[in-house]
């Protein structure tokens, strides 16, 4: 046997290297056994190598942490010797040939700033172990930074999704906790491809909020909010709009519309003018409050212009 590995008692990928140098010029067959302890679940093999091992190890184990609109920590795991490293990073995609902003740290993490919002971006890490030997490159690894605040004007017709993924700088509230949330979907929408729908409960009436993402609005200026609402089929469904400072069922403290109604598959446009008394980050949001046992009520093409 040429060694046990212990289960470090975490969710978690480790990194092992044996040596077999011992068996050289030998024809080799390697088995992996798993051993079962009493709370044990799953055990999981990947990425199995037999090489000649590099002089300077790459690092693993790469990860985010405090993400924000403008900036993100990354971090990583040295199994070398390595203290000196290069990080490169870039919006996702980029070639780290080529492209990319990169700088040399001498520890496992580094903060980045001066990020765009709501941007996915890709990075990599490479081990300097001396001036003349390095490791080769990790990742890419991704991550996306916070969506931040939206300035006006403000379009979102749920189009660039894939359905039933909602715009990630959106959010919902479940707030009767039933089996049923806002999503996207593209059986009917007044823009193709998708629209935002939330589907009835049997027994519970609609108690779901659509929220999106925060705008910048100033005081004492005049905005238009315009959207279009609709139902499937010939069930009555009701709808709300609210706007407030928070993203919450508590944070939606003005009313604009207490309660449309919409009957059959036929599609109704709304528009209404919103004056903030401060200047802020504000939410508009979208209350499904249609009946018990109704069937589908849609939202689509939402706006908001000076």
């Amino acid at each position: 046997m040429l060694e046990t590995v212990n289960n470090n008692t975490s969710a978690d990928w480790q990194y092992k290297e044996i040596s077999i140098s011992g068996y050289a010029g030998k024809d080799l067959k390697i088995k992996v056994t798993g051993i079962y302890n009493n709370g044990d679940f799953y055990l999981a093999l990947d990425k199995i190598s037999i090489s000649v091992p590099p002089t300077c190890l790459a690092p693993l184990k790469l990860t985010e942490s405090n993400i924000t609109a403008s900036s993100a920590e990354l971090g990583w795991t040295e199994y070398g010797t390595a203290n000196t490293y290069n990080v490169k990073y870039g919006i996702a995609g980029f070639n780290p040939a080529t492209e990319g902003d990169s700088m040399v740290v001498n520890t496992t993490s580094y903060s980045l700033t001066n990020l765009e919002q709501n941007t996915v971006y890709d990075w990599y890490v490479q081990a300097a172990c001396s001036a003349s030997d390095a490791s080769a490159w990790t990742g890419p690894k991704s991550f996306a930074t916070d969506c931040g605040s939206a300035s006006i004007p403000y379009f979102e017709s749920f189009d660039a999704e894939t359905a039933p993924a909602l715009p990630r700088c959106m959010s919902e509230i479940n707030a009767n906790e039933d089996y049923q949330k806002w999503k996207t979907q593209s059986a009917y929408a007044l823009s193709t491809p998708n629209a935002a729908c939330i589907l009835f409960n049997g027994s519970k009436p609609m108690n779901d909020w659509l929220f999106t993402q925060g705008l910048i609005l100033g005081a004492g200026k005049t905005y238009e909010l315009g959207f279009a609402y609709g139902s499937s089929e010939n069930y009555q469904e009701k709808l709300a709009v609210h706007w407030g400072a928070e993203a919450s069922v508590e944070g939606m403290t003005e009313v604009i519309f207490g309660n449309l109604e919409t009957y059959g598959r036929e599609w109704h446009t709304k528009a209404a003018i919103l004056i903030p008394g401060t200047s802020g980050t504000y939410y508009i949001g979208f209350k499904g409050q249609s009946d018990a046992d109704q069937y589908l009520l849609y939202v689509d093409d939402i706006y908001v212009v000076e």
